[in-house]
């Protein structure tokens, strides 16, 4: 990632894709936020797979450097039954 070609702060929108059984997912993205100070980050949950196995999450926060996105990231995909992040 080149910070070049990033202005902070700046508004990133993501979706995290996890098993559709995990539980306490939105209180874990949403503790992510705290410990990382970004106080108007939201939640909202998205679709279900066809099959049932994987829920979507989308996920906002206003990012104030590079550091804080990297961490934001790292602690995302580190959840649990995370599959993706995007």
């Amino acid at each position: 990632m080149n910070q070049s070609e990033l202005k902070f702060p700046l508004v990133w929108k993501g979706r995290l894709i996890v098993q559709a059984d995990a539980e306490g997912t939105e209180d874990e993205i949403a503790r992510a936020f705290a410990c990382l100070g970004l106080s108007d980050g939201t939640v909202g949950t998205g679709s279900v797979s066809s099959k049932g196995s994987y829920r979507s999450w989308s996920v906002q926060a206003t990012v104030p450097d590079l550091v804080t996105l990297r961490s934001l990231f790292k602690i995302l995909e580190s959840l649990p039954k995370v599959k993706m992040l995007i």
